[in-house]
């Protein structure tokens, strides 16, 4: 978690970012509101994701295995929406 998905998040926030920065033009694109929040929402999930490894480490946890099993399945309806939007531009 530490060290390949924290770095990879931050790289990511930072590279998208600068490209926001460099075509400001974009902006005006519904397209880009929804995968921005679609981006946001990974962003959350990953920090859930961080609540959910102390409570492992605390020896807390009190979720069941089919609960993290569909958890597990969240972040990949966020990745499809976010490529339907960068590829296809529907709005």
């Amino acid at each position: 978690m530490y060290g390949i998905a924290m770095p990879s998040m931050l790289a990511t926030l930072v590279s998208g970012g600068a490209l926001l920065y460099l075509m400001p033009y974009y902006i005006k694109n519904g397209w880009l509101h929804t995968k921005l929040l679609l981006v946001a929402f990974t962003v959350i999930y990953h920090h859930i994701c961080l609540i959910y490894m102390k409570h492992f480490r605390n020896k807390s946890n009190i979720k069941t295995h089919v609960f993290y099993r569909v958890f597990n399945e969240i972040p990949v309806l966020f990745l499809i929406g976010i490529i339907i939007m960068a590829v296809v531009k529907p709005f």
